[in-house]
């Protein structure tokens, strides 16, 4: 600070001297110039005298009286003009020295009281406070977890001040004051921050996840197609990503790509095994009212044929053995809770389905369709891949994941072909 004082006064020092100086060279310059004048007149009528003498139009005695004449009038103008001339301290060299002391003076203290109370005095306690913190945070965003005291409106003003003002090239620093706006909910703000963060960075799955959901929020929840771009390309490199998932979904949702969202969401509830949490129940009501609206579409457009989509469709055919009915002594007895997956995995590849159906059963045999429509993202598809193998799973619960008791049955290894494909799966296995 101490810098900026020494400058300031500097520059009123300057300014003071720029307004003085040309006053008071001035007074000289006038001073000087009345002195020539009268020099200059008092040589041109000398030269006239010595000139009417030479020619004999005035004689001796007369060329002396007027040369004394002239002289007196001389030594007399100088003087006079020299003693209004000397004084320093006039009037209103006066008047200019105290106004070019007074006026700076005024101005500096003005800025001094003004900047140092107020909201600018509390601004600059507020980056005096939080600049070592905001620099932690920068390098570790786990750092701000533990300082539970802190504002984040405070911590995110001060974030912001710093990456403007360093003209910050680090992706993380603009990540982290996108997740900020994203908290406090200030989507455009965060969607400015993100997207910077994302040109720094744009292969780091933390920040690509951050500029997907601010895309979405900011377009009334909707995918476009820049964040959907983002959210696939996650999904690819790690299909087991829940929270891309769960915006996919949402996005898709949104969107009226319903079948898309109900696949992400049953993708997400399978990853978290956890079918009675209030998670799950906001999942599984998601997907119903997904299923219910794709239902009344697919009702609207009844008039229309369906195209069937390209590449492999397998018609499958599931069973009940003989064995499990007898354990389950009747039909009737399957609880109303009872949820049928039936999935297809790769035979050598990831372990996420390739496409899945999820739906309630109360009798058997079962048929569905599995085909592209049904892949659980787009980057992982049945007409993907040559081999693979067809699962079926009943769970009593409805539980995504394996649970004790449920009943299962796997085929074995299919070659997959373009088309209709016909299959038959007998669920026979009692999960240990």
């Amino acid at each position: 600070m101490w810098q900026f004082w020494l400058l300031a006064g500097g520059m009123v020092a300057l300014a003071v001297a720029l307004i003085l100086l040309p006053l008071r060279r001035q007074r000289a310059k006038a001073t000087l110039s009345r002195t020539a004048l009268n020099t200059a007149i008092f040589r041109e009528r000398l030269a006239e005298l010595d000139a009417e003498q030479r020619e004999g139009r005035v004689t001796a005695e007369e060329y002396r009286q007027l040369r004394a004449e002239l002289e007196r009038t001389l030594l007399g103008d100088v003087p006079e003009e020299t003693a209004r001339a000397v004084p320093l301290w006039s009037g209103t060299f006066k008047l200019a020295v105290g106004m070019g002391i007074l006026v700076p003076l005024f101005a500096l203290g003005y800025y001094y009281v003004s900047s140092y109370r107020g909201e600018a005095a509390e601004w600059m306690a507020l980056q005096e406070r939080l600049n070592g913190l905001v620099a932690q945070a920068v390098r570790d965003p786990e750092v701000l977890s533990a300082h539970k005291d802190v504002d984040l409106r405070d911590f995110t003003r001060v974030l912001q001040a710093r990456l403007q003002q360093q003209g910050s090239q680090d992706p993380e620093g603009w990540y982290l004051l996108g997740v900020s706006y994203l908290e406090m909910q200030q989507l455009d703000a965060a969607r400015t921050a993100l997207a910077r963060a994302y040109e720094l960075g744009p292969t780091q799955p933390g920040i690509m996840l951050a500029y997907a959901q601010a895309l979405i929020f900011t377009n009334d929840g909707r995918l476009d197609d820049t964040s959907a771009d983002l959210l696939h390309r996650l999904l690819a490199a790690e299909p087991h990503q829940q929270r891309a998932l769960f915006l996919l979904g949402l996005g898709s949702f949104n969107s009226g790509a319903y079948e898309e969202a109900i696949h992400a969401w049953q993708s997400l509830l399978a990853l978290r095994g956890d079918s009675a949490g209030e998670g799950a129940r906001v999942l599984q009501n998601s997907i119903a009212r997904a299923q219910t609206l794709l239902a009344e579409r697919a009702q609207a457009d009844s008039s229309k044929e369906p195209a069937s989509p390209p590449g492999p469709r397998l018609a499958v055919t599931v069973e009940l053995s003989p064995q499990l009915q007898q354990r389950l002594s009747s039909l009737s007895s399957l609880s109303p809770d009872s949820i049928l997956f039936v999935f297809a995995k790769a035979a050598d590849g990831p372990p996420m389905p390739l496409a899945a159906v999820r739906q309630p059963v109360k009798t058997f045999p079962v048929q569905v369709v599995l085909d592209d429509s049904q892949a659980v993202t787009p980057a992982l598809k049945l007409s993907n891949f040559k081999q693979v193998v067809v699962g079926a799973r009943l769970s009593k619960g409805g539980a995504a994941n394996a649970q004790t008791g449920d009943l299962q049955g796997t085929s074995t290894m299919l070659e997959l072909k373009e088309g209709p494909q016909a299959v038959t799966l007998v669920i026979d296995q009692v999960v240990q």
